[in-house]
């Protein structure tokens, strides 16, 4: 955990593993009510990394990265560009050991930045030759994940008919929900964003609150918002 030089902002990275390989995990860019509280989600994200590599069978260990935004609107122009620098700096003095990508609240944009200061950053535009948002991919994973559960529970691997609740519809979300809904699922979306109503309708699905689609009596509940809506 470091402050920022030149935004006085925390920064900070976990790095649970690198047993496999450096530790890889996106950077978040969240208002937290504490530099704790977001220590405390960088560890906790950091390690559920490190089974999701291990997992895919890739030569990687866990990380995860955290800007501490002041609260209010997301920073924009120069102060997100400095934001952005400071993190770089927290990630270059670890050597390798962690490399970062973009998560909440950044984006192939923020990356760009980041790799000014630093070479270890992956989820690059691919115009920059990275492999650019990797949102539609984990979506994708989720999806297949749905199957797989739907298969051994309910005795099919088909998605058409089924009830899910998206909770959350961010990068992941967004796309998992128009997946599903060209799969033929009957889709419930939530968000604490009002904004994000505009992609419901555009979907035919019913929108609703956080706390109502996580308890909602759907077939299936995707919690795609910030970390452990259970305990």
């Amino acid at each position: 955990m470091r402050r920022g030089r030149r935004t006085g902002a925390y920064t900070i990275v976990a790095v649970h593993s690198t047993k496999l390989g450096p530790s890889l995990g996106g950077c978040r860019l969240w208002r937290y009510e504490s530099s704790a509280a977001g220590a405390r989600d960088a560890l906790n994200l950091s390690r559920a990394m490190t089974f999701k590599a291990a997992a895919a069978g890739l030569s990687l260990g866990g990380g995860k990265g955290v800007i501490c935004a002041e609260p209010g609107p997301p920073p924009a122009g120069r102060q997100r560009r400095a934001l952005l620098h400071d993190f770089a700096d927290t990630v270059a003095v670890l050597a390798g050991s962690y490399v970062t990508a973009e998560d909440v609240g950044t984006s192939a944009r923020d990356m760009a930045v980041i790799a000014e200061r630093t070479d270890h950053v992956s989820g690059l535009a691919r115009a920059r030759g990275g492999s650019g948002n990797p949102s539609p991919f984990t979506a994708r994973g989720v999806e297949a994940a749905m199957r797989a559960c739907c298969e051994h529970v309910l005795g099919s691997r088909e998605i058409e008919g089924r009830s899910v609740a998206i909770v959350g519809a961010g990068h992941v979300g967004s796309e998992l929900a128009k997946r599903l809904a060209k799969a033929g699922a009957v889709l419930t979306i939530a968000d604490i964003d009002p904004a994000k109503r505009a992609l419901a309708d555009s979907l035919n699905a019913r929108w609703t609150d956080p706390s109502s689609a996580l308890l909602a009596d759907v077939d299936i509940v995707a919690p795609c918002a910030l970390g452990a809506p259970w305990t």
